[in-house]
């Protein structure tokens, strides 16, 4: 099991948020598992050992780097704990918080739908972060993502479940404006679709810029070629626009 967060001077970003999730999948597995996860760490003890990697850290670096860092904690099935960190040099630039904003951004990310649904959206593996990402990584490869793509080459894949219910990316959560009800709001999917709940996601629901709620395959579809804008999100990247790269297996049932 595993939670990142952004480490930068000013401290772990939304850590109070990675923290609960992490303890959070911890209770649910060893519900369903008693042998797993018999010894979980507390909070307090969590945010005391990324404190002291980070110390170790600094008083090990000569030149400490002016990046941030992304920070990955690791919980073994036993409830000990392991810490690592990278500079976040290819982080693409975005620090943007606001969801408008990031849809007013001119730098388009290409994403693309995925080319068959997931195989089961109570999958555990889903809905909570763990190191097993052979789904993300099977979609990624389906339908040809890569870290550097080329031009009109997607960066990275959009997922959806058996009820055509839009979920997740590989590595984000995702968002789109939609009239409702006569008024423009930003919906990302409910929970119930399956997907992980993202800290970051959660932090846009809590401050009222976005609001749960089903997008289906078609409305991204409808979204793109009407230019609503569509939005990404993850804790390193925060809010960061996309491109939806439509292909001709990409087929409406509204035959937009």
């Amino acid at each position: 099991m595993e939670d990142e967060a952004d480490g930068n001077p000013e401290g772990f970003y939304l850590l109070d948020l990675h923290i609960a999730r992490l303890l959070k999948a911890a209770q649910d597995f060893h519900a369903a598992n008693e042998d797993i996860f018999p010894n979980v760490p507390t909070a307090h003890e969590l945010i005391e050992a990324l404190n002291n990697h980070v110390a170790t850290t600094t008083t090990t670096t000569t030149e400490p780097s002016p990046l941030p860092l992304r920070v990955r904690l690791l919980l073994d099935l036993d409830g000990k704990v392991n810490i690592e960190h990278t500079e976040l040099s290819g982080s693409g630039g975005y620090e943007l918080l606001d969801a408008a904003a990031a849809a007013d951004d001119a730098k388009l990310i290409n994403v693309i739908l995925d080319s068959q649904p997931i195989p089961c959206p109570d999958d555990p593996f889903l809905l909570h972060k763990t190191t097993r990402r052979e789904v993300y990584e099977a979609a990624r490869q389906r339908t040809g993502c890569d870290w550097h793509p080329e031009k009109d080459e997607p960066f990275d894949v959009v997922l959806w479940n058996t009820e055509r219910q839009v979920t997740e990316t590989s590595i984000a959560n995702i968002a789109v404006r939609m009239k409702t009800n006569e008024c423009w709001l930003w919906k990302t999917p409910r929970l119930d679709c399956g997907l992980l709940p993202g800290t970051f996601r959660e932090w846009l629901i809590q401050d009222k810029q976005v609001e749960e709620g089903i997008i289906t395959v078609d409305d991204l579809i409808h979204a793109q070629k009407h230019g609503d804008p569509i939005i990404c999100f993850n804790s390193v990247r925060k809010a960061y626009p996309v491109r939806l790269l439509i292909r001709s297996n990409h087929s409406t049932e509204e035959g937009v």
